[in-house]
């Protein structure tokens, strides 16, 4: 009898979540990643579902970014005014 084929461990949305904002910060892997991210490109180049969830996050990650203003995120989180 055959063994099923293993699949590929689940790519949850953290981990792609901290590939994606490493590269929007034009950043390196962090240390001990470097391994699961190369994984998850190579996954990227080969699963459409796991690139339509990237797409997504990107979105979120670009909203996200566009509503937070950063003088006043710093004063705020800070109490110091620029």
């Amino acid at each position: 009898m055959l063994s099923p084929t293993p699949r590929p461990p689940a790519c949850d949305d953290a981990v792609l979540a901290l590939y994606l904002v490493t590269h929007a910060l034009g950043g390196a892997a962090p240390p001990g990643h470097a391994a699961a991210f190369a994984a998850l490109e190579a996954r990227l180049c080969r699963e459409p579902a796991l690139r339509r969830r990237r797409a997504l996050l990107e979105r979120r990650l670009q909203a996200l970014a566009a509503s937070v203003e950063p003088t006043a995120q710093f004063e705020r989180l800070t109490g110091y005014r620029l």
